[in-house]
């Protein structure tokens, strides 16, 4: 989880914040890629780390997953999506 964890504070969020403050159009639409393609990354981490979940027989974790729990990575995604 801490992989998700550091992708956040790393990349999402500066992301988010760069797409929010661009000025020009051109800014915003590289802001708004960016953004985007943390967006995917997550995803992917996300997507893995359900995959060695269930290979080792594990409950999901987060609210990301029916019946899960509350985790760093809803805490810090979560508001900026």
């Amino acid at each position: 989880m801490r992989l998700q964890a550091d992708h956040i504070s790393r990349t999402l969020v500066p992301a988010f914040y760069r797409f929010l403050q661009a000025q020009d159009i051109d800014a915003q639409a590289a802001g708004a890629q960016e953004f985007s393609g943390a967006l995917e990354q997550l995803t992917s981490l996300l997507e893995r780390r359900e995959h060695e979940i269930v290979a080792k027989g594990g409950p999901g974790s987060g609210l990301w997953y029916e019946d899960g729990e509350l985790n760093w990575t809803d805490v810090m995604a979560g508001p900026c999506e």
